[in-house]
């Protein structure tokens, strides 16, 4: 078993088959390649996307359909070669996580860009749509995004 010293979390520890491998990183966090899911079960359904090589590195996200109940993912054709997937994963075998982003008046998710993860490859991108179907600053409801426990995927 490994283990990092994170800034948020203090040690976490973790087997390897638990890293998700990003192939270009995150936008703006490109030398950031392998990363943990990380769940605080006080924090309720957010879920932590915990950098392996910048322990102070730790995006809140929620999945998106905590936040929009029909969510439509759709992949680039280089977003599926970086999940290893040769056409769109099923639902039970993805992941869709919004990044959120905490403004004095509240919070916003980025739907426009969620992070995507094939769980059975443990393979992970930011998926930029090209359309203008979902808001890159759509309003957190907590009582809504608070209900529930547990990750979802996308469909």
């Amino acid at each position: 078993m490994s283990e990092i010293e994170t800034r948020q979390f203090g040690n976490l520890h973790y087997r390897p088959e638990q890293v998700i491998h990003f192939a270009v990183g995150l936008p703006g966090f490109e030398e950031c390649r392998e990363f943990l899911l990380h769940e605080e079960p006080t924090m309720g359904p957010f879920v932590f996307l915990q950098s392996l090589s910048d322990p102070n590195l730790s995006f809140v996200t929620l999945p998106v359909e905590r936040l929009e109940e029909n969510y439509e993912l759709t992949l680039s054709r280089e977003d599926l070669a970086q999940l290893e997937a040769a056409e769109l994963p099923t639902p039970d075998d993805v992941l869709c996580l919004a990044v959120l982003q905490l403004h004095p008046g509240g919070a916003t998710a980025n739907l426009a860009a969620p992070i995507v993860i094939r769980t059975s490859q443990r393979r992970g991108t930011q998926a930029i749509r090209q359309d203008r179907k979902y808001s890159a600053n759509h309003p957190v409801r907590w009582q809504t995004a608070a209900a529930g426990q547990g990750g979802e995927s996308c469909s």
